[in-house]
């Protein structure tokens, strides 16, 4: 019977296999390198997008601003003459001319629309992570804030809008009234009241409306400098 002999083969030395668990290491290393730098890159180009989006809404939100601005100016202008139209009419309730502008003017403001289409998207996604810059970053935070801030006093505004609407409500005539945000050369305006104690606390609604607008002028003007400055800062960093 012919016997068969098993080849022996050469045993491995140790060095072979950890050359062998070094390059397989280096392969899942490099590999993990690649995806790491792969990601970083994905995640840089999301951050300069949103960036790019928010400029967009700044330039927006300042235009939003300018409107604002032009208007409350206007309206606390024509306000400022309350004094002699209240002087007027406590000498001649008759004398109504005066008021019209001043009802006109009391009657409401442009509410400021904020565009944060891109803040919210970084805020709720966690985007603010992708701002590497730190200073923009803050930037960005700090502008939020302050409109948000802003939107607390509008809400405000608006019950004291209203308040100075149920005051011109009680105080004016229903037709004259309705004639007057038609026309208001076509609008002879009559007082319901000739009474100086009712007199005195329509001119008192009134002004608290004026200086509500007052303070919200201020918020305004403060938003653009804001708003202004994070552009500024944005363009610096080559966002445009």
């Amino acid at each position: 019977m012919e016997v068969h002999h098993h080849a022996h083969t050469a045993r491995k030395k140790w060095t072979h296999y950890f050359w062998e668990f070094l390059m397989l290491f280096l392969a899942v290393f490099c590999g993990f390198l690649a995806e790491y730098q792969l990601e970083h890159k994905i995640e840089k180009e999301r951050g300069k997008q949103y960036l790019h989006s928010l400029y967009n809404d700044l330039q927006t939100d300042i235009e939003e601003c300018n409107i604002s601005i032009s208007g409350l100016t206007e309206q606390t202008s024509v306000l400022s003459n309350m004094n002699d139209c209240f002087n007027t009419l406590l000498n001649d309730k008759k004398a109504t001319n005066c008021l019209s502008d001043i009802i006109i003017n009391s009657k409401g403001f442009k509410d400021f629309i904020y565009t944060d289409r891109t803040i919210q998207q970084l805020k709720n996604a966690g985007g603010l992570r992708l701002i590497q810059n730190k200073e923009l970053a803050d930037s960005i935070i700090a502008y939020d804030a302050i409109v948000r801030e802003m939107h607390i006093h509008q809400l405000v505004m608006e019950n004291l809008q209203q308040i100075s609407k149920d005051a011109h409500n009680n105080m004016i005539d229903f037709e004259h009234l309705s004639l007057l945000l038609v026309d208001k050369k076509t609008a002879n305006l009559y007082l319901l009241s000739e009474n100086t104690i009712d007199l005195n606390k329509y001119f008192n609604a009134i002004n608290q409306f004026r200086l509500s607008l007052i303070s919200q002028l201020n918020w305004m003007k403060k938003i653009k400098t804001k708003a202004e400055g994070l552009l500024a800062l944005l363009s610096k960093n080559g966002i445009k």
